[in-house]
C-alpha cells in the first residue's frame, strides 16, 4: 500500500521502520525541522529530562548508549532518535518543514487524500494514499491560559511564554516569576529557575501525585511503577486472581493502597495537607518517576519556591491576582498548561466521530476509529513506555492491513470503547484523558495487541513470580522484528 505517516517523532519512527519492513511504500511527514515530535530541539525547555529510566524508554532492537546517564536529557534523547532513523535508513523518507493542511475521505476509491505545504519552499500538493497514520502525539498544541490583563502586564514589561519558550535559565535571571502548573515540566522550570530568579512562585489549580526515586531509602520506585504487580492492584482485569481479589479481598486492596500513598506522601511532601492531591493516588494516571523529582519536590515542600493554589483572575503592573483574593509578584510567567492532540487537519464531520463533545477520544485500542477506514493513530496509546507500546502497535496496524487481525464488526468495536472509558471514568476520576491514554497498563495493553495477533504475552515463558514482579523489558518484544512475521510464535 501507499502509506502517509503524519509526524516524526517516537510513534512515527517506529511506524515508519515497520510498514516499510512489511513492505508499503511510506511517505512521512513533519512540519518540524527535526525528528523526535516531543524532544525535538525547538521544544527543549530549560532543565528537560525524561521521567523514564532508559531501559524502558527504548525500542525492543535498539539500546540506548551505554554511558548514558538512567534518566537521560532531552539532547540525549533526540540523538538517540537520530541514531535509530540514520541506522533504519528513515531519513530518506521524511519530509522536513512539511505540514499535513488537510485530510479529505475518497469513498469512491478508499483511502485519503493530503493536502501538504512546505514552509521552507513554498510548494504545495496534494496527494492520494491508501492509508494514513496519524502519529503526531498526544503534546502537539500546546494549552494556553487566557487571562485578562496581559496586554497591561507585557507594557509594564512583564514576559509571558509557554513552557516549551523557556529555553534557558538565564531568562529568569533577576525576575520574580511564576510558573503555572503542577506537572512535570512545571516542577522541572521552578527549579531550573531557582538558583538566578529573584523569586519564584508555582501556582496551580490542584496538585497532582508524582513518584519519588526510592521508597525507604533503597527499593527503586522504578521496580514498582514498570512491573505486572503495579497493574493487579488497580483491578482491571476482573478474571483469575485479580478478579477475585478486588472482589473477595477488597480490605487488602484498600490496604495496599493505604500503604503506598502513605509511603509516597512522606517521601515527596504530597502528604501534608497544603499539597495533598484532592485525588487519591489509586485514582490517578501513570505512576512515573524520574530524575530531578525529588530535587525538585524537596525544594516545594522546603519553601525554597512559593506555592499557591488557584486560578488565575488577571494580571496587572505587578503580576498576578488570584480568584482566591492573593496577589503574587511576577515579571515572567511560564504557562506549563500542558499540551493536547491536534486532529485539526481532520474535516469536522471526521472530528466529531473520532471525538466526542467531553473530549473523549474513540479509538479502538487506542488506534482505529470504527467509522474513519483506512486510517489510524499512533501515539495515542500515551503509557509511560511510550517507544515499546508504539513499537508493538504498529505491528498491530501492520497485522490489520494484511488481514492476520479478526476485525470485529463496527458495534463490536464501538462496545469496547465504550467499556474503556466507562472504567477510566469511573476508577481514574484524576486524569482528563481518556480514550488516548493506554496508562497506567503497559503490560495489560501490549499483551492485548499481542493477543490480537494471535501471539502469547512477550514474557509467557518466565516463571509466574519473576513475570509478575520483573519491570518492563522492551527487548522482550524484538522477536516482532523478525524477517518473516509469523502468526504464532
Amino acid at each position: 500500500m501507499r502509506i502517509a505517516i503524519i509526524g516524526a517523532g517516537i510513534s512515527g519512527l517506529v511506524t515508519t521502520k515497520v510498514l516499510t519492513q512489511y513492505g508499503h511504500d511510506v511517505s512521512v511527514f513533519e512540519r518540524r525541522s527535526g525528528l523526535g515530535g516531543v524532544w525535538e530541539r525547538s521544544r527543549h525547555y530549560a532543565g528537560l529530562k525524561i521521567q523514564s529510566p532508559r531501559e524502558i524508554y527504548v525500542y525492543s532492537d535498539f539500546p540506548m548508549p551505554a554511558d548514558y546517564p538512567e534518566y537521560p536529557s532531552a539532547e540525549q534523547i533526540v540523538r538517540y532518535l537520530e541514531s535509530y532513523a540514520t541506522n533504519f535508513d528513515l531519513m530518506r523518507l521524511i519530509r522536513f518543514h512539511t505540514s499535513v493542511g488537510s485530510l479529505q475521505r475518497d469513498d469512491a476509491r478508499h483511502g485519503w487524500s493530503l493536502e501538504w505545504s512546505n514552509q521552507g519552499t513554498g510548494a504545495t500538493g496534494r496527494e492520494d494514499f491508501d492509508h494514513v497514520v496519524v502519529c503526531n502525539g498526544l503534546f502537539d498544541r500546546p494549552i494556553g491560559v487566557e487571562i485578562a490583563g496581559r496586554d497591561e502586564f507585557e507594557a509594564a514589561g512583564g514576559q509571558l511564554l509557554h513552557s516549551g519558550e523557556f529555553r534557558t535559565a538565564g531568562m529568569a535571571a533577576g525576575r520574580d516569576v511564576v510558573v503555572v502548573g503542577f506537572g512535570k515540566s512545571a516542577l522541572d522550570i521552578a527549579y531550573a529557575a531557582l538558583p538566578v530568579a529573584r523569586s519564584v512562585t508555582l501556582i496551580c489549580r490542584r496538585t497532582t501525585w508524582h513518584m519519588p526515586l526510592k521508597i525507604l531509602g533503597f527499593v527503586k520506585m522504578k521496580d514498582l511503577s514498570y512491573s505486572r504487580a503495579t497493574e493487579f492492584w488497580y483491578g482491571r482485569n476482573d478474571k483469575g486472581l485479580e478478579g477475585f481479589v478486588h472482589r473477595h479481598a477488597r480490605a487488602l486492596v484498600g490496604l495496599y493502597w493505604w500503604w503506598s500513598e502513605l509511603l509516597v506522601g512522606i517521601h515527596t511532601g504530597l502528604g501534608r495537607p497544603r499539597f495533598r492531591p484532592p485525588h487519591s493516588l489509586r485514582h490517578s494516571v501513570g505512576l512515573a518517576t524520574g530524575a530531578g523529582f525529588a530535587d525538585n519536590l524537596r525544594a516545594l515542600r522546603d519553601g525554597r519556591f512559593g506555592f499557591a493554589c488557584g486560578n488565575l483572575k488577571r494580571l496587572d503592573e505587578d503580576g498576578v491576582a488570584l480568584d482566591n483574593g492573593q496577589t503574587v509578584p511576577a515579571r515572567l510567567i511560564v504557562l506549563a498548561t500542558g499540551f493536547a492532540p491536534d486532529v485539526s487537519l481532520l474535516a469536522l464531520q471526521d472530528r466529531q466521530l473520532l471525538v466526542q463533545d467531553n473530549g473523549d477520544f474513540r479509538l479502538f485500542r487506542h488506534i482505529l476509529n470504527p467509522d474513519l477506514p483506512d486510517l489510524s493513530f499512533n501515539g495515542y496509546n500515551g503509557t509511560t513506555a511510550v517507544p515499546v507500546t508504539s513499537e508493538v502497535a504498529a505491528h498491530w496496524i501492520a497485522a490489520w492491513l494484511a488481514g492476520r487481525i479478526e476485525r470485529p464488526d463496527r458495534p463490536s468495536m464501538n462496545a469496547s470503547i465504550d467499556e474503556d472509558l466507562a472504567w477510566r471514568r469511573e476508577h481514574l476520576p484524576a486524569s482528563n484523558r481518556f480514550g488516548h491514554f493506554a496508562a497506567p497498563f503497559n503490560f495489560a495493553y501490549l499483551d492485548m495487541l499481542l493477543a490480537d495477533m494471535k501471539l502469547p504475552p512477550a514474557d509467557a515463558k518466565r516463571p509466574p513470580w519473576h513475570r509478575f514482579n520483573a519491570i518492563l523489558d522492551p527487548a522482550d518484544y524484538a522477536f516482532l522484528n523478525d524477517p518473516v512475521p509469523q502468526p504464532e510464535r
